[in-house]
């Protein structure tokens, strides 16, 4: 019965993702960066404890949202994940467990993903957005996306897709896998480079702390070993619950498993015997705040150890390569207003040459535009990428090769985050070439393009006012160029 469910739920997730390849359906851009931490089987694998983790290596350096669905909760949202008591029954006992545990950053539960991201964005100003559960998600673009894999059982249960879906992802990591044989997850991490080209990371887990339900107090790991010891849990994979306290030397004398996000009751916290201390999940433990118990009961605290650096594979900042940021309207070409017909696309005299000696120099030459006229309904954005593909092929036709485009479709009163003179769009682009600032330059012919490009330190030049047109530009930064070298 389970493979059929598979089969269902792959083929339906396959037939969606069609429509938004073929461009069937609209795909939205977001207004920040967007990191998906989704599974391709259903419960248990840690994608939830990845989010935590990811939280917390941002540590405040950059503001940071998560949005998730708030699975079995009621509130469809948007709106911000709450606390205490009867809280989970609202929102969900995993964004009600995040909510405590990532104090200040905003956890929304939205049904609508795209929705809650907005809402983050306009209360919070957040810029980045962490989405719980969202690899099967299509609706929107995403700037990264990480597949988490269960080591102690990578392909059992509920598919939701095929492992050749992992070729879609730009991270994997396998989680629990200090839980699993070595020469098993050896052989689990062939099988997933067998898919995909994308890094491959392992985490550990590991015991961070045990505490008192009732009173928040940590209990040491020594004070349990005279104790008779109990555990239960209502998670996807109960066995590695299990597994893991018995890695951690804590014998057990009963185990209880209940369904995947088990709603608790007075009955069900009856039946725990008394004589025994109690252990569960953190994730279990958000939904016994408002039962009374006679037995003990303790929140087993977790947190994960990687193998490589997260952070630096999904911001990996700059490197070594120069870089001349454009703007593309009235920069490169003439600007009638939300020009957006091919017929209208009119190169100034100056682009093809001024372009060609910075390709010549080693510059990656990149676009960051921002097109509000989507925004504003005038045009799509596929009309927008042909244009685009236009522009492109013109100067590819003169030998300039545009490495990037970056565009901003939203409109001022949006307040995104990629709208120049915010800096996302430079950020991204730093991120996905390799980009050294010290080395580059942004050329634009409004204020706001050498404003954003002086929030991640690379410097501007101001079209109509440092230099007449692009091919003064270009000579300047060769120049400068010359200047430096020869210093």
């Amino acid at each position: 019965m389970i493979k059929l469910i598979s089969l269902i739920y792959g083929a339906a997730t396959g037939i969606n993702r069609f429509f938004f390849e073929k461009g069937l359906r609209k795909k939205e851009i977001m207004p920040g960066f967007v990191i998906s931490a989704g599974n391709i089987s259903a419960g248990g694998t840690g994608k939830t404890a990845f989010v935590i983790d990811l939280c917390r290596m941002l540590g405040g350096k950059k503001k940071t949202a998560v949005i998730t669905r708030g699975y079995k909760g009621k509130t469809k949202g948007p709106a911000q994940a709450q606390t205490g008591a009867g809280a989970a029954e609202l929102f969900g006992d995993e964004a009600v467990m995040m909510a405590e545990k990532l104090v200040p950053t905003p956890v929304i539960v939205s049904k609508n993903r795209i929705a809650g991201i907005k809402f983050a964005r306009k209360k919070f100003k957040s810029g980045i957005f962490i989405l719980d559960d969202a690899f099967q998600n299509f609706t929107m673009g995403k700037d990264r996306d990480i597949v988490i894999v269960d080591a102690l059982s990578p392909w059992r249960g509920l598919m939701r897709e095929g492992k050749r879906s992992l070729r879609r992802a730009d991270m994997i990591v396998i989680s629990k896998s200090n839980l699993a044989e070595t020469r098993d997850v050896e052989k689990l991490k062939e099988q997933i480079r067998s898919f995909t080209k994308a890094p491959v990371i392992s985490s550990e887990l590991k015991l961070s702390d045990i505490m008192d339900i009732k009173t928040s107090e940590k209990i040491s790991a020594v004070s349990l070993e005279n104790k008779g010891l109990g555990a239960f849990c209502g998670i996807g994979k109960p066995d590695s619950f299990k597994r893991f306290l018995e890695k951690n030397g804590i014998a057990l004398k009963q185990f209880i498993s209940f369904g995947d996000h088990h709603d608790y009751n007075s009955s069900d916290i009856d039946k725990l015997d008394k004589k025994l201390t109690w252990l569960t999940t953190a994730k279990d433990a958000v939904k016994l705040g408002g039962l009374s118990s006679p037995a003990d009961i303790l929140s087993v605290e977790t947190e994960s150890a990687y193998s490589e650096d997260i952070l630096k594979l999904i911001f990996p900042g700059g490197g070594e390569n120069k870089a001349v940021l454009l703007d593309r309207d009235g920069t490169l070409n003439i600007d009638p207003g939300y020009v957006i017909k091919k017929k209208d696309l009119k190169l100034f005299p100056e682009t093809i040459p001024a372009l060609k000696k910075l390709s010549d120099a080693g510059y990656l030459l990149i676009i960051a535009s921002n097109q509000s006229g989507i925004g504003r309904g005038y045009y799509s954005l596929n009309q927008v990428k042909k244009f685009n593909k236009a522009l492109t092929d013109k100067l590819s036709g003169n030998g300039i090769k545009i490495s990037g485009i970056y565009i901003c479709p939203h409109r001022p009163d949006e307040e995104c985050a990629c709208r120049k003179p915010e800096a996302l769009l430079f950020e991204k682009a730093i991120d996905d070439f390799g980009i050294d600032v010290s080395k580059s330059w942004c050329i634009g012919d409004k204020i706001t393009d050498v404003e954003g490009a002086k929030k991640v330190n690379i410097k501007g030049i101001l079209l109509g006012q440092d230099f007449k047109n692009l091919s003064d530009a270009a000579d300047y930064i060769l120049n400068s160029e010359n200047k430096n070298s020869t210093l």
